[in-house]
């Protein structure tokens, strides 16, 4: 082969070439040979061989490179920046693959799950224009996997990660109750579960075997256990099922029935929630909750001035599931409380211990984002880059970074510095912006997070690690600053379960949207790909979701829209 190649381009006058190849995902070798153009003189024919073998997945960037006496064809390389090594990807969920690339117009992504035994094309041919490729890996769990990039054009211009990573499944397994359980209405017991991988869960239970559901608890923390009181709803065929928040796939339930027993003794109504303090969005939906004990049906009322007068939500209801979905009224105050009485005698009843709160922007206090760097970035020693974060309420912030996926935090600045960035559904969202001097600390593990100045509270973080280099290392070029698309829209809005996210691009890009609740946590991320300049569409179903304010992030390159929704039932 070399010397077919060396010959073909000494008739070219071609005085250099390189050659780069891989062979398979665990041994590649290199052959770097030189062909002296001697075709002015003797015509002599001179090859000069040098081979090198590696046998690990060291950086298995590839390049090729043919050099002529008259004209230069440029070098082809690709080089995969993420997943690295030490990436944790959890399957089910939307991933970024990055990556840089020079004179390389597109690439086949594959992936592999067996440390490169077998290889599962991910993308036959992808353009190489923003150098990344957003994808969600199918539910496996993993420790040896790889991600290759190859030049759809020369198999011999490819990368693979340095070292495998690991892809997790997430699980979550009902323990108790978990069938054969006898537990009384009214009495306190404790559901338990185990899980890994999963942060907040859904808590259901049902009384006819699992044909309907009844809401425990939505967005608990999976601390593995939770405290409940028994609702008066007997039955001999009670499950509990437990599902990850927003990931309905990831789920478990009992694994035969329990019993709930009537409870004996008078009749009795304790309010759960809302229950004081709490601040709820007005015309947005909140549970109702509460536990009963020997009534029949029961009437729901709610007070905005401190128990001073009353209004009817709804009357004649049973009490058995111990959930109501309340549609909020369109009135602020800060002195909201909601009573609970039997129909049938009136001295039975309950309301809020304390008064709540109904607010028109619940979001703008709790939404803060990290930006830049959220992970696969690389910064370079010595450097001058701008860290990025939006949020909805003008506030102080200190910002601290770690290098060791946060372990430990250093302290970089505390910061009021911000701008407008967009005015959505008439709420201003802001940008902050700060200059940061990267420290000679090399690390592929470094966070940014965000805290409160006055309360310590930990508000957001990087969502991965992103990369410090020291000083003359190759690196990617500084992401530019945010700007906007031309038009965002959303209709309908206020929606019933589902609303049509409408966006307009003014150039060709790729395009991520994310979905967030009113507590800040992710609920939703699509996936929309390479998208042509002009208007697209994207549908947001939440019918598994609660009532209430929600927020969408639009991004499409470097360009950022956020605004908000509200979900009506």
């Amino acid at each position: 082969m070399k010397q077919v190649l060396a010959v073909l381009l000494a008739c070219l006058s071609v005085s250099t070439v390189s050659y780069a190849g891989q062979a398979n995902t665990s041994d590649r070798y290199r052959s770097v040979f030189q062909v002296a153009d001697t075709s002015h003189a003797s015509g002599a024919l001179e090859i000069l061989p040098e081979v090198t073998g590696e046998s690990t997945h060291s950086n298995c960037s590839a390049s090729s490179t043919v050099t002529d006496t008259n004209n230069e064809i440029p070098a082809k390389s690709l080089s995969l920046l993420s997943p690295v090594g030490t990436t944790e990807w959890i399957s089910g969920r939307t991933n970024i693959i990055r990556w840089t690339s020079a004179n390389v117009d597109s690439i086949r992504l594959e992936f592999s799950c067996d440390g490169g035994v077998n290889w599962q094309v991910i993308k036959d041919s992808y353009t190489t224009l923003n150098d990344s490729y957003v994808w969600s890996v199918s539910l496996l769990s993993s420790p040896n996997c790889f991600i290759r990039i190859t030049d759809t054009t020369d198999a011999s211009v490819s990368d693979i990660n340095d070292v495998c990573f690991k892809v997790h499944q997430p699980v979550v397994t009902v323990t108790s109750p978990n069938g054969g359980e006898s537990w009384l209405a009214g009495t306190t017991q404790t559901i338990t579960w185990t899980s890994d991988w999963v942060d907040t869960v859904k808590i259901e239970y049902s009384v006819d075997n699992g044909a309907t559901w009844h809401l425990i608890d939505i967005s608990q923390y999976s601390t593995n256990s939770y405290f409940w009181v028994l609702p008066d709803n007997p039955s001999t065929t009670c499950l509990v099922r437990i599902t990850e928040t927003g990931f309905s796939y990831v789920h478990d339930q009992s694994n035969a029935v329990f019993t709930i027993e009537k409870a004996s003794g008078p009749p009795s109504i304790h309010v759960l929630s809302p229950n004081g303090g709490e601040n709820l969005p007005a015309k947005g939906a909140q549970y109702i909750r509460w536990t009963s004990t020997n009534v029949e049906t029961v009437k729901l009322e709610y007070s905005t001035n401190n128990g001073y007068s009353w209004n009817t939500i709804q009357a004649g209801i049973s009490p058995a599931t111990g959930t109501y979905r309340w549609l909020i009224p369109d009135y602020l105050s800060t002195k909201y409380l909601v009573k609970i009485t039997d129909t049938s005698d009136s001295s039975v009843t309950d309301q809020s211990d304390a008064t709540f709160n109904v607010l028109y922007d619940v979001m703008s206090t709790l939404w803060v984002k990290v930006y830049r760097p959220n992970g696969g970035d690389v910064f370079e020693a010595g450097t001058q880059q701008e860290l990025i974060w939006f949020y909805t309420n003008k506030n102080d912030f200190v910002v601290e970074y770690s290098i060791d996926n946060g372990t430990n935090w250093i302290f970089i600045t505390s910061t009021d510095t911000y701008e407008v960035a967009k005015v959505a559904h008439g709420e201003e969202i802001f940008v902050a912006r700060i200059s940061w001097t990267v420290p000679n600390t090399p690390s592929t593990q470094c966070l940014i997070r965000l805290k409160g100045t006055t309360d310590n509270t930990i508000i957001d973080q990087s969502d991965s690690p992103f990369t410090l280099i020291k000083s003359g290392q190759s690196m990617v070029e500084p992401a530019p600053a945010p700007d906007e698309f031309l038009s965002v829209s959303v209709h309908p809005n206020p929606f019933n379960p589902q609303t049509t996210l409408s966006y307009e691009l003014s150039q060709p890009a790729e395009v991520t949207i994310s979905i967030y609740n009113a507590l800040g946590q992710q609920v939703r991320r699509y996936a929309a790909g390479m998208l042509k300049q002009g208007t697209h569409e994207t549908v947001f179903d939440a019918a598994d979701l609660t009532s209430g304010v929600y927020l969408y992030r639009i991004e499409a390159g470097y360009s950022v829209v956020t605004g908000k929704m509200l979900y009506m039932k």
